[in-house]
């Protein structure tokens, strides 16, 4: 059959997304184990700012019924410390339950108390307790005419005064 004969195209691209690579480890040029499990699957999804929005976890491919951690850096790389600890992975493998409300932000962050999150791109890594681990990066917005007391610069140049002049 020559390509184009007899299968569709339209065919072939919808079952393209489905396509997994599969490892198999060799013995004596015998497979003896082969498996499709590529790993869990993490992205982030939603839309945020420091004064509000909220994002949730597009993931797929955790251990069913564990718990897991999720570890978070500012875009800075320093450690984010206002994640709660621990969730549950779905039956499915998925983290219905996790999120990230933008507007409550860090307690002890660089914008201040009850300022949100400064802008920037974050990384998050979720672990659960079987040790399967996948990480996403997810970008907070700049809030837009905003006129109040919190400091929102760039992470990247808070220095000593955090910002304020």
């Amino acid at each position: 059959m020559h390509r184009g004969e007899g299968v569709s195209s339209g065919l072939i691209d919808r079952l393209r997304p489905a396509w997994r690579p599969v490892a198999c480890i060799m013995l004596g040029g015998l497979a003896v184990a082969c498996g499709g499990d590529s790993g869990p699957r993490l992205t982030i999804v939603g839309t945020c700012d420091p004064l509000g929005g909220e994002l949730t976890a597009d993931a797929e491919g955790f251990t069913p019924g564990a718990d897991y951690e999720t570890t978070g850096q500012y875009p800075d790389g320093t450690e984010y410390t206002a994640i709660e600890n621990p969730g549950r992975v779905d039956e499915d493998g998925t983290l219905p339950d996790w999120g990230w409300p933008c507007a409550d932000g860090d307690p002890e962050g660089p914008a201040g108390p009850g300022c949100g999150d400064p802008p920037g791109e974050y990384t998050v890594r979720v672990t659960d307790d079987a040790g399967r681990s996948a990480e996403a990066s997810f970008t907070i917005d700049p809030p837009e005419n905003y006129e109040g007391a919190c400091v929102y610069a760039p992470l990247g140049s808070l220095g000593e005064t955090n910002g304020a002049s």
